[in-house]
């Protein structure tokens, strides 16, 4: 950015698997920062349709420029998967009503789930569990026992990303065991991993 101080930048980001973008490409500071010097920033994000990059598999990772807007000067650099968590883009209204989630279910091919086992779980109540989910835009819809399997039960949630691509999760817990089955299924198939990986982190969580 140079020896100037910065009093004022602009972001721009390229096109994304969520065409993440500032609401405010605007970054003002209230007084100019020195060489060396820092100060903090929010830049909140929206999504912009325009910007979403259909053309590669879907990832995490977005690539922004700053610019200086007193000298001009730009700096380019990428931001990595690992600092972009995926609930990020959940949305706030992924919440599906109980017949629509059932009908949803139903028109989704099995063959399109992703599956996991997520072990060593900090805690595997199902009530704690649906908490952390639901701090995270991943919504409730029933729980019920397994059929002919005692002390097993399965809990159903829905996701939204901010793009409107809608994803059914299934977790099943049995009672006693620190443990849980990990079901997504979506019609978007190449980012069930993603949502896959997000849900496996949140419920890991202490």
């Amino acid at each position: 950015m140079g020896q100037a101080p910065v009093s004022a930048l602009a972001a721009q980001f390229n096109k994304s698997s969520f065409g993440l973008t500032p609401s405010n490409p605007q970054i003002q500071f209230p007084a100019p920062i020195g060489p060396g010097a820092s100060a903090p920033f929010s830049l909140p994000l929206v999504a912009n349709p325009q910007l979403v990059d259909a053309a590669t598999p879907p990832n995490l990772g977005l690539q922004i420029a700053i610019k200086n807007m007193h000298t001009a000067s730009i700096f380019y650099f990428a931001m990595s998967e690992a600092s972009f968590p995926m609930w990020t883009v959940f949305a706030a209204d992924g919440q599906l009503e109980k017949q629509q989630f059932i009908n949803t279910w139903k028109a989704i091919d099995d063959s399109l789930e992703v599956n996991a086992t997520v072990s060593d779980l900090p805690n595997a109540n199902i009530d704690v569990i649906t908490q952390k989910l639901a701090a995270h835009n991943v919504f409730y819809i029933a729980r019920r026992p397994v059929p002919d399997k005692p002390g097993q039960e399965v809990v159903y949630f829905s996701i939204k990303t901010v793009t409107a691509i809608q994803f059914l999760l299934e977790l099943t817990f049995k009672e006693g065991v620190p443990m849980c089955k990990v079901c997504v299924k979506t019609q978007s198939q190449p980012y069930a991993e993603l949502v896959k990986s997000a849900v496996e982190a949140i419920i890991k969580k202490p």
